[in-house]
This record gives structure tokens, sequence and C-alpha cells, in this order.
């Protein structure tokens, strides 16, 4: 579902849909309590579950005063921010 690209590091899949989500929720409580990089490039679709489960990590991130950046975002994925309203939680990792 993700690819380690260096430690506390993930690069997203392609398809985020519901089925993703159990993989996606493994891989970030994996790297609680570090910083993480998320790299979503790779972003072709994501559901609501999955963008749910995101925005859950980075609130939860920034309460245990860690970093957490949402880098190369592709355009299904700007464009699943903006459609939700979330692009705003996610402005300043997408450099907006």
């Amino acid at each position: 579902m993700t690819e380690l690209v260096a430690e506390n590091s993930l690069v997203l899949d392609a398809d985020l849909g519901a089925k993703a989500a159990p993989k996606l929720q493994a891989a970030l409580l994996e790297r609680r309590g570090h910083p993480v990089v998320i790299d979503a490039s790779k972003v072709g679709h994501i559901g609501g579950g999955c963008l749910q489960l995101l925005l859950s990590a980075k609130l939860t991130w920034d309460s245990d005063k860690q970093g957490f950046s949402l880098v190369s975002p592709s355009q299904p994925m700007i464009q699943a921010l903006e459609f939700t309203g979330l692009d705003t939680a996610f402005s300043q990792e997408q450099g907006a």
C-alpha cells in the first residue's frame, strides 16, 4: 500500500480507495511519535476514508508536536483536498 522511502517517510499508492484505508492506518500508526513525510505524488484516486485518515494523522502529529508533511501532491490529490475543503488543513505542506 505504501512504499518506505526513508525512515518515517511514505509514498502513497495511486489508488487510495476504501480498501486501502486499513493499510494506510497501519502504516501511519507505525510511524507515530516521529516526524513523517507523506509523498502524495502518485495518488490518482483518494477516497473519503483515506482523506479522513490523513487529516486525523496530521492533527495527531500536531498534537504530539511532531512534524507531519504532505509533499508533492498529485493533481487528483489537490483536487480531492480542494473539493472537501481540506486544502487549508494541508496548505503549508502544498506550499500554498
